[in-house]
């Protein structure tokens, strides 16, 4: 856990500067969030790199990454992820 948590850590602090043109770095930031999410919600990375959260929140309304989620997400597409909203 240590070790995901301090990678966490560290892309949160570079969160502020991923471009608005989406890079391949990007992406797998972006996917391994979601995998996180999905797979490991008890993990709570979203409390140790909140700014990455707010970024990934934004990133996965992308049509791209809406398309490509798990089909069994408990997500309603008109609402916040699940685990986002105990975060502010």
């Amino acid at each position: 856990m240590e070790r995901q948590d301090r990678c966490y850590r560290r892309l949160d602090e570079l969160s502020g500067d991923f471009r608005a043109d989406i890079d391949l770095g990007q992406i797998a930031v972006g996917c391994a969030c979601g995998l996180s999410d999905f797979r490991f919600p008890e993990d709570d990375w979203r409390g140790i790199a909140p700014n990455l959260a707010r970024w990934y929140d934004r990133f996965r309304r992308r049509p791209s990454m809406r398309e490509t989620e798990p089909g069994e997400t408990p997500f309603d597409s008109d609402d916040t992820h699940p685990v986002a909203s105990h975060t502010a």
